[in-house]
Protein backbone atom coordinates (compact mmCIF):
# COMPACT_ATOMS: atom_id res chain seq x y z
CA UNK A 1 0.00 0.00 0.00
CA UNK A 2 1.46 3.30 -0.94
CA UNK A 3 1.42 6.32 1.08
CA UNK A 4 -1.76 7.68 0.04
CA UNK A 5 -3.53 4.54 1.08
CA UNK A 6 -5.66 1.84 -1.13
CA UNK A 7 -3.94 -1.16 -2.44
CA UNK A 8 -6.26 -0.83 -5.47
CA UNK A 9 -5.23 3.12 -6.53
CA UNK A 10 -3.00 3.57 -9.12
CA UNK A 11 -1.00 7.00 -8.60
CA UNK A 12 1.60 7.52 -11.21
CA UNK A 13 4.00 9.35 -9.12
CA UNK A 14 4.29 6.49 -6.42
CA UNK A 15 7.03 5.03 -6.84
CA UNK A 16 8.66 9.00 -7.00
CA UNK A 17 7.17 9.59 -3.89
CA UNK A 18 7.06 5.96 -2.06
CA UNK A 19 10.51 5.02 -2.93
CA UNK A 20 12.94 7.46 -4.55
CA UNK A 21 12.38 10.71 -2.73
CA UNK A 22 12.34 8.68 0.73
CA UNK A 23 15.82 7.53 -0.13
CA UNK A 24 17.03 10.60 -1.42
CA UNK A 25 15.80 12.44 1.30
CA UNK A 26 17.29 10.26 4.01
CA UNK A 27 20.62 10.25 2.42
CA UNK A 28 20.40 14.10 2.28
CA UNK A 29 19.42 14.50 5.53
CA UNK A 30 18.55 11.75 7.91
CA UNK A 31 17.80 13.56 10.76
CA UNK A 32 14.48 14.76 9.63
CA UNK A 33 11.34 12.60 8.26
CA UNK A 34 10.03 12.31 5.35
CA UNK A 35 6.10 13.33 4.86
CA UNK A 36 4.84 11.83 1.32
CA UNK A 37 1.96 14.22 0.84
CA UNK A 38 -0.15 16.78 2.04
CA UNK A 39 -2.39 16.36 3.56
CA UNK A 40 -1.19 13.31 5.13
CA UNK A 41 -2.36 11.49 8.39
CA UNK A 42 -3.08 7.53 9.22
CA UNK A 43 -5.91 6.20 7.37
CA UNK A 44 -7.72 9.82 6.49
CA UNK A 45 -4.98 11.82 4.52
CA UNK A 46 -7.08 14.78 5.92
CA UNK A 47 -7.50 13.86 9.21
CA UNK A 48 -8.38 15.67 12.70
CA UNK A 49 -6.12 13.19 14.44
CA UNK A 50 -3.12 13.46 13.54
CA UNK A 51 -0.62 14.24 10.33
CA UNK A 52 -1.01 17.47 8.42
CA UNK A 53 -4.72 19.33 7.65
CA UNK A 54 -5.48 21.23 4.92
CA UNK A 55 -8.73 22.99 6.74
CA UNK A 56 -10.88 23.98 3.61
CA UNK A 57 -14.01 22.63 5.20
CA UNK A 58 -15.19 25.87 5.81
CA UNK A 59 -14.33 27.95 2.75
CA UNK A 60 -14.60 25.59 -0.32
CA UNK A 61 -17.31 22.96 1.28
CA UNK A 62 -19.63 24.73 3.50
CA UNK A 63 -23.25 25.34 1.59
CA UNK A 64 -24.06 28.87 3.32
CA UNK A 65 -21.92 31.79 1.45
CA UNK A 66 -21.95 33.61 5.37
CA UNK A 67 -20.29 30.39 6.93
CA UNK A 68 -17.93 30.18 4.06
CA UNK A 69 -16.86 33.79 5.29
CA UNK A 70 -16.99 33.13 8.84
CA UNK A 71 -13.23 33.31 10.06
CA UNK A 72 -14.05 32.65 13.40
CA UNK A 73 -15.15 29.25 12.24
CA UNK A 74 -11.47 28.32 11.79
CA UNK A 75 -10.70 27.98 15.49
CA UNK A 76 -13.70 24.58 15.76
CA UNK A 77 -11.18 22.39 13.62
CA UNK A 78 -9.54 20.13 15.97
CA UNK A 79 -6.24 19.63 13.25
CA UNK A 80 -3.33 19.05 15.14
CA UNK A 81 -0.76 20.69 12.43
CA UNK A 82 -2.93 22.53 9.34
CA UNK A 83 -0.95 23.34 6.38
CA UNK A 84 -3.77 25.11 4.25
CA UNK A 85 -6.57 27.11 4.92
CA UNK A 86 -7.87 30.26 3.88
CA UNK A 87 -9.90 31.94 1.05
CA UNK A 88 -9.93 31.94 -2.65
CA UNK A 89 -8.62 35.36 -4.30
CA UNK A 90 -9.21 36.74 -7.81
CA UNK A 91 -6.17 36.31 -10.56
CA UNK A 92 -3.90 39.37 -11.28
CA UNK A 93 -5.08 41.77 -13.25
CA UNK A 94 -2.11 41.07 -15.82
CA UNK A 95 -3.92 36.98 -16.07
CA UNK A 96 -7.29 38.73 -16.68
CA UNK A 97 -6.41 41.11 -19.49
CA UNK A 98 -4.15 38.01 -21.08
CA UNK A 99 -7.02 35.78 -20.94
CA UNK A 100 -10.16 37.85 -21.25
CA UNK A 101 -11.75 39.76 -23.88
CA UNK A 102 -11.20 43.78 -23.76
CA UNK A 103 -14.95 43.85 -23.21
CA UNK A 104 -15.12 41.46 -20.73
CA UNK A 105 -13.18 42.89 -18.37
CA UNK A 106 -15.07 43.49 -15.63
CA UNK A 107 -16.15 41.88 -12.42
CA UNK A 108 -18.77 38.14 -13.31
CA UNK A 109 -18.71 38.63 -16.68
CA UNK A 110 -19.04 35.64 -18.79
CA UNK A 111 -15.06 34.88 -19.13
CA UNK A 112 -14.78 35.78 -15.50
CA UNK A 113 -17.10 32.95 -14.08
CA UNK A 114 -15.86 30.80 -16.75
CA UNK A 115 -12.24 30.78 -15.56
CA UNK A 116 -13.45 30.76 -12.03
CA UNK A 117 -12.57 28.49 -9.55
CA UNK A 118 -16.02 26.52 -8.70
CA UNK A 119 -15.01 26.18 -5.00
CA UNK A 120 -15.22 29.99 -4.63
CA UNK A 121 -19.15 30.14 -5.21
CA UNK A 122 -19.67 33.60 -4.38
CA UNK A 123 -17.49 33.40 -1.23
CA UNK A 124 -15.36 36.60 -2.19
CA UNK A 125 -18.67 38.69 -2.95
CA UNK A 126 -19.91 37.85 0.52
CA UNK A 127 -16.86 38.94 2.36
CA UNK A 128 -16.86 42.37 0.60
CA UNK A 129 -20.23 42.82 1.73
CA UNK A 130 -19.68 41.57 5.26
CA UNK A 131 -16.45 42.85 6.16
CA UNK A 132 -16.28 45.90 4.35
CA UNK A 133 -18.22 47.27 0.88
CA UNK A 134 -20.63 45.64 -1.40
CA UNK A 135 -18.47 44.13 -4.77
CA UNK A 136 -20.88 46.50 -6.65
CA UNK A 137 -19.30 49.54 -5.89
CA UNK A 138 -15.95 48.94 -6.35
CA UNK A 139 -14.20 49.03 -9.67
CA UNK A 140 -12.24 46.39 -11.26
CA UNK A 141 -8.96 47.85 -9.78
CA UNK A 142 -10.39 48.35 -6.11
CA UNK A 143 -12.16 44.75 -5.99
CA UNK A 144 -8.39 43.22 -7.24
CA UNK A 145 -6.78 45.26 -4.55
CA UNK A 146 -10.09 44.46 -1.95
CA UNK A 147 -10.44 40.80 -2.76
Amino acid sequence: MGAWGGKDVRLYGSKIYDELLPEVCKKLDPTRPYWPSSPYGGEDPNSEECGDRHAWTLSIQAEDPSERVNYKLYALDKGKFITEFGQLAPPLKKSLIEFTPESELYIDSPTWKFYNNTFERGNIKTALERFFIPQEKLSLDEYLISA
